[in-house]
């Protein structure tokens, strides 16, 4: 299993999820979802030039793309919903189906902001 440091992308963190969700490791695999929607807004972030080193910045990063899509996309809080599962996760409030759950809708949160960085 790759370690954190070693998947990069989006979808690296999305396939490393799917496994842990396999093996039974909510937690985990809800850390690599919010891994995954992080990486994803980082991406966007980096190809328009923005800064965005700490989670301040990009949060900020976030609600300025949420101002520029000016049709609801909610990116801000969408982000900050895929990085609460492993929360729920850790303190027992996840069952197996609500992580898979999560894995979809991080993965059209994903694809949201992929016609962002195009």
């Amino acid at each position: 299993m790759l370690t954190r440091a070693e998947l990069k992308t989006a979808q690296d963190f999305l396939a490393a999820a799917e496994n842990e969700f396999a093996l039974g490791n909510l937690e985990t695999g809800s850390e690599r979802i919010g891994d995954a929607a992080t990486a994803a807004v980082r991406a966007v972030v980096k190809r328009r030039g923005w800064h965005c080193e700490t989670d301040d910045d990009l949060y900020k990063a976030a609600k300025r793309l949420d101002a520029e899509s000016g049709d609801g996309m909610a990116i801000q809080s969408g982000l900050r919903a895929a990085r609460a599962g492993a929360d729920r996760a850790r303190h027992g409030w996840m069952e197996p189906e609500d992580a898979w759950a999560d894995m979809i809708s991080v993965r059209h949160f994903i694809g949201l902001l992929q016609e962002l960085a195009d």
